[in-house]
């Protein structure tokens, strides 16, 4: 017994130490979750002046901001755009959520868009399609800037053939003199500017070009050299 004796006094003077060792590698390590952005409390969300929608509730917030970090984590939302918002209770919302551009000059923006409805339950976000953004003819871009657009002038979706599907990319001076003229046109025969909302082209080159968003105009356009005419009447439409 002597013979352990030593080695028993060295054993009992390093327990201390062992027994913190062993809770400091026992001890719970705090874990920080990731934080998923929140994405409607900071983006700038628009209502439509035409069809005067209820404001979001907390919850079509919320459900956006979810599926907002499942499907638009990866890019910048820029604003969202409500169309309409029942007031009844299924909260049926109709928006579009825009994407800050990928791509811009002094006329032109080119991006993404979703969008986005449902019921106040359950807020669901379309694969994206492109946009084009084109600025009033006497108020260009200013580089580095990217304020949210007045209602006339909202980014329309790219043109689609009369099977809904993308043709062959117009030129940025096509998609430009394009709107020049369709806004000009409208303007100059109803005094005012309606937000371009739909492009469709056929076979014959004739584009159908529709404004306004519950009741609206739609004019047929082709280009002539390098000139846009009208063709035929002014059409309107209503819901």
């Amino acid at each position: 017994m002597r013979e352990f004796a030593p080695h028993l006094h060295r054993l009992l003077t390093l327990l201390p130490a062992i027994s913190f060792s062993a809770l400091v590698l026992c001890r719970p390590v705090a874990v920080t979750a990731p934080v998923l952005p929140t994405h409607s409390a900071e983006i700038k969300i628009i209502y439509s002046r035409q069809e005067s929608p209820m404001e979001l509730t907390v919850k079509q917030r919320q459900n956006l901001d979810d599926a907002l970090a499942k499907d638009g984590a990866r890019r910048e939302v820029w604003f969202v755009y409500v169309r309409s918002n029942s007031n009844n209770e299924a909260g049926t919302l109709s928006a579009e959520v825009f994407f800050k551009p990928d791509k811009s000059s002094a006329r032109l923006r080119k991006g993404s868009v979703s969008d986005a409805g449902g019921f106040e339950s359950n807020v669901k976000l379309w694969p994206a399609d492109p946009y084009f953004e084109v600025s009033p003819k006497d108020r260009p871009f200013k580089d580095g800037e990217l304020a949210i657009p007045d209602q006339q002038y909202l980014p329309f979706p790219a043109p689609v053939n009369e099977q809904g599907k993308l043709p062959s990319e117009m030129k940025d001076a096509d998609v430009i003199g394009l709107a020049d003229f369709a806004r000009d046109t409208l303007g100059r025969n109803w005094g005012d500017v309606e937000p371009i909302t739909s492009i469709v082209k056929d076979d014959d080159d004739v584009l159908t070009v529709t404004t306004g968003f519950s009741s609206g105009s739609i004019i047929k356009i082709r280009k002539v050299g390098s000139a846009w005419a009208l063709i035929g009447r002014i059409g309107l439409w209503a819901n």
